[in-house]
C-alpha cells in the first residue's frame, strides 16, 4: 500500500500525505453525508533557519478544507488537496489562534472551533531520534493523557527498513470516548484502508464510485432492510371487499363500527354497503373511476368507504375543513364520477359539476343488498392528496394489494384477533385512517370511530377509550402527549405521522405495547414499524421494515451507505403505491427504478434522511429537501410560499420552519411588499388547509442572502406572534391566569387580552393542550370547540362565567408577578389565598394562590392527603417543572408541607417549604365550635367599625346589610353571600380533616416563622412538633404577633425580609 501510495502521488506531482489527506476527506464526506469537509493538520513550524538549532515546541495546526461537490474524480481531489496544502504551507506561520479569532466561528465547549478529525503524518525515512539529535541522549516516550483533543486524530508514519527501503505505514488513532466506541474506530480506519486501496487502483474514476461498504456490510444491509422480499415469490393477492366478504361470513352478528352509541354488525354493514354501492353503479362507478367523499369521520363514512371499494372504484377523502379552493382543486383534478356527502356538507359541492351522493338518500335503501363482483387486488383502492413541491397538491393513488400486504405476517407484538377493538381518530384524508379501519375490519375487531369533537378534545377520547374498551390505540405523537395514561394500560400504543420524542415514549410505553410507525402515503401507510419500545432510551428508532416492502438507505449516488451513516431513505416493495394521479412526469422523478430487485422493480424516493442503528432499526433524522412534517402532516413548503406569494401586495415571500421553542416546530411566512400580516393568514385559510397555513407571517424590507446568493434563514427575524400596537393587558385575576396559561403554551413572553389564540400561532393540538390546562387549573369543563368560537383570553373568560370583579373566587390566581421561581401559596382554613396579598409589595418572584374552590359534581377531599395531591396536580399544571417553592399559613402551612410530600414522591425537588404559625391535628385547632354564618359577618361588621348591638343575638347576612345601611358605613362591605357559605363550608370541613390528619415525612429543609404571642397549644415550639416530619434542618424564627395577626402588615414589617430571605434559600 505504502509504495502504491507513493505511486500515485508521483503521477500526480503530489506526496504521500497529500494522497493520504485526499482519501480521508472521501471518507469523511461518505460518513458524514457533506461534499465540504475540513480536516487539520499538524506542521512542524520551523521554516525559519534561526529556529534549526533551537530546542522548543514550534508546531501549528492548518486547515485543510475539501470540496467533493459535483463527483470530481480521484485524481481531480488529489490536485485539489495538494493546491490547497501548498497555500496552507504559505500561511503556517499565522497562529491558529489568530486564525479563529478572525474567522469567529460559533464557540462550544463540546469541540474544537475549526476541525474536529486531525491527521499528523511523519516521513523521517531511515532517521531515529538518536540521529537527529546527535551527541544528544535522547528516548522517545508516548504521553499517556487519556485526553482528546478533537474528536478523532490520525498519527500515521511512514516506516523504513535500515536499508531505506519502505516497510509499510503505521501509527495510532486517538478518539473521544463519549463520541466513538473502540470498534467504530475499527471500521473507520479499515473503511480508510479500503479507500486508499480504490483511490490507487483507478485515479480516474469518481469518488462516487468508491465503495465504503464491505461485503460483510452489504449481507448484514441485506437482511435488515429485507432484499430479499423483492426476489421472493408475490402470494395471490386479494382485494379488500374480498377480505371483507370472508370476515363477514365468519362473524356476521359480530359488531363492527361504533360511533356516538351506535353498532352495526358485520353483517349489517356488508348489506348497507352493498345498497350503497348498486346505487353508485348506476352514477359510474367502477374500476378506472373514483368516487369523492365529503363526510365526517361516523358509521355512514365507513358504509361509503366500504360501497365505493365494491364497485371496484377508489375512493377520494375529502375532509370537510379544508377550505373550498382545496376541495375544488381535488375534484376537478381527481375528476370522481360522484361525490358521497350528507348533511350542510353538500354545500361545498355546489357548481362542482360532480353527481352527489347523498347518505340519507332514501333510493339507497331501495337498492338491492346482494354482492357485486368482487374487484381485482390491483384496481386502485384510494387517492389521498398530499401537499406538492409546485404549489399543486399531488394525489397519490394505492391499490387494494398495497393497503393488504400491510397486515400480511405482521410480528410486531400486536395481535390482529376478532373481538378486537381499534380506534379511530384521524381524518379519512390521512393514510393513518387506513391502517385503522382495516386492522380492524379485516380481522373481525369492531372500529370505535371518534367524532371530531371528541378526537379534539384529550379528556372526551380518554373517557370513550375507556368506555369502549379500546385495545388497539393510534395517535400522532403530539395528539398522544395531550392524553393521560392513567387507565389505558391494556392499550396497545401506534404512534406514527411525525418523529416521536422521547418523552411521549417515557410516558407511555411502561407497562403497555407502544410502536412507532414510520411511512410516507407513496408507501401505504406504514413502510417501518419498531420494535416495542421501552423507556429510557433518547433515540427513538422508525423501525424495520413491514412485511412486502424493502428498504435502502443511499447516497445521492445511489451507493448505500455504512451502518449509522446519514442517507435517504428509499422504499420498495408490495407497499409502493402506483404513483401520482395525471402526473408521469413526477411519478417518473419519484418513483425510480430499483437497482437492488429484478426487472421493473421500482422504489420510492421518500426525501427522508434516516441512518442504521446498531440494533438494525430505523433511526429518522428529518427531511432532504423543503417538505417538513407537521403534527402529522405532511407539508410541502413551496405549495405554502406559492399560496404567499399569490397574494396582492406581496413582491417576495418564502416560508420557513421555525423551532424557537425546543419541540414547537412551526411554518413562518416572510414577505417584502404592502400586505397586513393578519389579514394575509387570513387569505391563506381560505385556500389552504389549517394545518398549511403559517402561524405568523413576517413583513421584511428586503429577504437576507448569503455571499453565494442563498436565503439567509438564520437571518430572518424571529416572529412575535402578536401585534403589540394592539396589546391590553389583562384587568382581572381571571384574565391573568390566562394570559399566562396561552403564553406558556404558545411560548410567547406575554399575550393580551383581544389577542386571538388562532393568530398567535395556535393551532387544533395547541388547543387541546391549553382547554387541558385550563380545565385542569380552573376546576371547569370547557370543551376544546369553545376556544375556537371565543379564542381571545377576553372571550374564553367570559366563557368561565368570571366577571372584572377583584373578588372573584378561582382555584388558582395570580397575587403577584416578579421573576424566578413562583412561590405557591396554600389557602387558610376558609379556602382563600387573599391574605398573602399583603406580601406582594415585600417579595420580589411571583406569587400564585391556590384557593379551595370545588368543582361541580366533585367530592370534597376525604383528607388532607386527598387535598395535597389535588393540589399538587394544580402546580404542576399552572407551573410545569420539577422545582417548586411552597408557603402556607396557619392550616395552609399544614397542607402545604403534604404537598410537599406529594411532590417530592412524584421526584420532584421542593427549594423551600416555608410555614407560617402552622400546627396539625386535633389540638391545633382553637375552637371545637362549628362556625356559623353570624361568626364571620360579626368579624367583617367589627373589622369595619361598625358596632354591633350586644342584645342582637346571631346577625345574619340581611341583618348585617341592614345595620352598614343604618351606620352609613360606605366604607365597608360585605363578602358575597356565596362567598360567605364557602368560606364557612371550607373552614368547618378543615376543622374535621386536621383532627384527624398525621402528616407524611418531608426529605428536605424547613423554615419555619412563629407567632410568639399565641395562646393555648400554639405556645408549643413548632420546630419540635415538626421535627419527627422532616429530615432535613428546621430554621425556626419567632415574631412579636398573634396567630391571627402573621399577614398584617404591622407584623410583617418585623420578618418581612427574613421571610423574603428564606424564600430566596439565604442562609440566615
Amino acid at each position: 500500500m505504502q509504495q502504491q501510495i507513493a505511486g500515485l502521488a508521483r503521477a500526480r506531482n503530489a506526496t504521500p500525505f497529500m494522497v493520504v489527506q485526499a482519501a480521508l476527506a472521501v471518507l469523511l464526506a461518505k460518513i458524514s453525508a457533506s461534499s465540504d469537509v475540513a480536516v487539520g493538520f499538524p506542521i512542524a513550524g520551523r521554516g525559519d533557519p534561526a529556529l534549526d538549532a533551537l530546542v522548543g515546541f514550534f508546531v501549528n495546526t492548518l486547515v485543510l478544507r475539501v470540496d467533493l461537490e459535483g463527483d470530481p474524480t480521484v485524481g481531480e481531489v488529489v490536485a485539489q488537496v495538494r493546491a490547497r496544502s501548498l497555500a496552507a504551507f504559505e500561511h503556517q506561520d499565522v497562529p491558529f489562534e489568530v486564525l479563529v479569532d478572525r474567522l469567529n466561528p460559533t464557540r462550544s465547549l463540546s469541540h474544537h472551533p475549526l476541525v474536529q478529525v486531525m491527521l499528523a503524518w511523519q516521513n523521517f525515512a531511515g532517521q531515529d531520534v538518536e540521529t537527529v539529535l546527535g551527541d544528544v541522549s535522547a528516548m522517545a516516550l508516548t504521553a499517556e493523557t487519556h485526553t482528546a483533543r478533537v474528536d478523532v486524530t490520525f498519527s500515521l508514519a511512514e516506516r523504513w527498513t535500515a536499508a531505506g527501503e519502505p516497510a509499510g505505514i503505521g501509527g495510532a488513532v486517538e478518539f473521544r470516548t463519549d463520541v466513538f466506541d473502540a470498534a467504530t474506530i475499527e471500521a473507520l480506519v479499515d473503511r480508510l484502508a479500503a479507500v486508499l486501496a480504490a483511490m490507487t487502483v483507478d485515479p480516474d474514476q469518481p469518488v462516487s464510485g468508491i465503495d465504503v461498504v464491505d461485503a460483510g456490510e452489504h449481507a448484514r444491509l441485506d437482511q435488515w432492510g429485507n432484499r430479499a422480499v423483492l426476489s421472493a415469490p408475490v402470494p395471490v393477492p386479494a382485494s379488500i371487499p374480498a377480505l371483507f366478504a370472508a370476515q363477514v361470513a365468519r362473524t356476521p352478528q359480530a359488531g363492527a363500527v361504533t360511533c356516538d352509541g351506535q353498532t352495526v354488525t358485520y353483517a349489517e354493514l356488508d348489506a348497507a354497503s352493498n345498497r350503497l354501492a348498486h346505487l353508485l353503479v348506476g352514477h359510474g362507478a367502477g374500476p378506472g373511476h373514483c368516487v369523492a367523499l365529503l363526510v365526517p369521520r361516523s358509521v355512514e363514512a365507513v358504509i361509503a368507504i366500504m360501497a365505493v371499494l365494491k364497485t371496484g372504484a377508489a375512493y377520494l377523502p375529502m375532509d370537510p375543513a379544508h377550505p373550498d379552493a382545496r376541495i375544488g382543486f381535488m375534484l376537478g383534478d381527481a375528476a370522481p364520477t360522484a361525490a358521497i356527502t350528507t348533511g350542510d356538507y353538500a354545500a361545498h359541492l355546489i357548481g362542482s359539476g360532480v353527481a352527489v351522493v347523498r347518505l340519507d338518500d332514501a333510493d339507497i335503501e331501495a337498492q338491492s343488498d346482494a354482492a357485486l363482483p368482487m374487484p381485482a387486488a390491483d384496481d386502485t383502492a384510494h387517492i389521498i392528496y398530499t401537499s406538492g413541491t409546485t404549489g399543486t397538491p399531488k394525489g397519490v393513488a394505492v391499490t387494494h394489494h398495497n393497503v393488504v400486504r400491510l397486515f400480511e405476517s405482521l410480528d410486531i407484538g400486536l395481535s390482529l384477533t376478532p373481538g378486537q377493538v381499534w380506534s379511530q381518530c384521524h381524518s379519512l384524508a390521512f393514510d393513518f385512517s387506513s391502517w385503522e379501519i382495516w386492522g380492524a375490519l379485516l380481522h373481525g375487531g369492531r372500529l370505535v370511530v371518534a367524532p371530531d369533537e371528541v378526537a379534539r378534545s384529550p379528556q372526551d377520547l380518554h373517557t370513550l377509550l375507556l368506555t369502549e374498551h379500546v385495545a388497539v390505540l393510534n395517535q400522532t405523537p403530539s395528539a398522544l402527549a395531550a392524553l393521560t395514561p392513567a387507565g389505558l394500560q391494556s392499550v396497545a400504543t401506534v404512534v406514527a405521522g411525525e418523529a416521536c420524542p422521547a418523552e411521549v415514549v417515557e410516558r407511555w410505553a411502561p407497562g403497555r405495547l407502544m410502536i412507532n410507525g414510520y411511512g410516507p402515503t407513496e408507501t401505504t401507510v406504514y413502510a417501518t414499524i419498531s420494535a416495542p419500545l421501552t423507556a429510557g432510551v433518547s433515540v427513538i428508532p422508525i423501525g424495520l421494515p413491514v412485511p412486502g416492502a424493502a428498504l435502502f438507505v443511499l447516497d445521492k449516488w445511489l451507493r448505500r451507505v455504512p451502518v449509522g451513516v446519514i442517507g435517504e431513505l428509499y422504499v420498495a416493495g408490495t407497499g409502493v403505491a402506483q404513483g401520482y394521479l395525471r402526473r408521469p412526469g413526477l411519478t417518473a422523478a419519484r418513483f425510480v427504478a430499483c437497482p437492488f430487485g429484478t426487472n421493473g422493480a421500482r422504489m420510492y424516493r421518500t426525501g427522508d434522511l434516516v441512518r442504521w442503528g446498531p440494533d438494525g432499526q430505523l433511526q429518522y433524522l428529518g427531511r432532504a429537501d423543503d417538505q417538513v412534517k407537521i403534527r402529522g402532516y405532511r407539508i410541502e413548503l413551496g405549495e405554502v410560499q406559492a399560496a404567499l406569494a399569490a397574494l396582492d401586495g406581496v413582491r417576495h415571500a418564502v416560508v420557513v420552519t421555525r423551532e424557537d421553542h425546543p419541540g414547537d416546530r412551526r411554518l413562518v411566512g416572510y414577505v417584502t411588499g404592502e400586505v397586513d400580516p393578519v389579514d394575509a393568514r387570513s387569505l391563506l385559510g381560505a385556500k389552504l388547509p389549517p394545518y398549511m397555513v403559517p402561524a405568523a407571517v413576517v413583513v421584511v424590507d428586503e429577504l437576507p442572502l448569503t455571499i453565494n446568493g442563498k436565503l439567509d434563514v438564520r437571518a430572518l427575524p424571529a416572529p412575535d406572534y402578536l401585534d403589540v400596537d394592539r396589546y391590553r393587558a389583562p384587568s382581572t385575576p381571571t384574565e391573568q391566569l390566562l394570559a399566562s396559561m396561552y403564553a406558556r403554551v404558545l411560548g410567547l413572553q406575554k399575550v393580551g387580552v383581544d389577542d386571538s389564540f388562532f393568530d398567535l400561532g395556535g393551532d387544533s393540538l395547541s388547543a387541546m393542550r391549553l382547554i387541558s390546562a385550563v380545565n385542569t387549573t380552573l376546576g371547569a369543563n370547557l370543551a376544546v370547540r369553545t376556544l375556537f368560537d371565543t379564542p381571545s383570553v377576553a372571550g374564553l373568560s367570559r366563557q368561565l362565567g368570571s366577571t372584572a370583579s377583584t373578588e372573584e373566587v378561582l382555584p388558582v390566581e395570580i397575587l403577584s408577578t416578579g421573576t424566578g421561581t413562583p412561590v405557591c401559596c396554600i389557602h387558610d382554613g376558609f379556602g382563600l389565598s387573599w391574605p398573602y396579598r399583603a406580601l406582594a409589595a415585600r417579595l420580589d418572584c411571583p406569587m400564585i394562590g391556590f384557593n379551595q374552590v370545588q368543582a361541580d359534581g366533585v367530592a370534597a377531599a376525604g383528607s388532607v392527603h386527598e387535598m395535597a395531591v389535588a393540589y399538587a396536580d394544580r402546580i404542576q399544571a399552572v407551573s410545569p417543572g420539577d422545582a417548586y417553592r411552597l408557603l402556607g399559613w396557619s392550616f395552609g402551612g399544614v397542607v402545604a408541607h403534604e404537598v410537599a410530600v406529594e411532590l417530592q414522591r412524584r421526584g420532584c425537588t421542593v427549594e423551600r417549604l416555608v410555614l407560617l404559625d402552622a400546627s396539625y391535628g386535633a389540638n391545633s385547632i382553637q375552637s371545637q365550635d362549628v362556625m356559623t354564618e353570624s361568626h364571620i359577618i360579626e368579624h367583617v361588621l367589627r373589622a369595619g367599625h361598625v358596632e354591633v348591638p350586644a342584645e342582637a343575638g346571631p346577625i345574619s347576612y340581611d341583618v348585617a346589610q341592614q345595620l352598614i345601611s343604618d351606620r352609613h358605613a360606605i366604607d365597608v362591605a360585605l363578602p358575597p353571600k356565596q362567598l360567605v357559605e364557602a368560606m364557612i363550608r371550607n373552614v368547618n370541613h378543615n376543622q374535621t380533616l386536621m383532627r384527624s390528619h398525621t402528616p407524611g415525612h418531608f426529605g428536605g429543609d424547613v423554615v419555619i416563622f412563629s407567632a410568639g404571642r399565641s395562646t393555648g397549644d400554639f405556645d408549643r415550639p413548632h420546630s419540635e412538633i415538626w421535627r419527627q416530619f422532616v429530615g432535613g434542618d428546621i430554621t425556626a424564627h419567632t415574631v412579636d404577633c398573634t396567630h391571627h395577626d402573621m399577614l398584617n402588615p404591622d407584623a410583617l414589617g418585623s420578618y418581612a425580609d427574613r421571610l423574603a430571605s428564606s424564600l430566596r434559600g439565604d442562609v440566615l
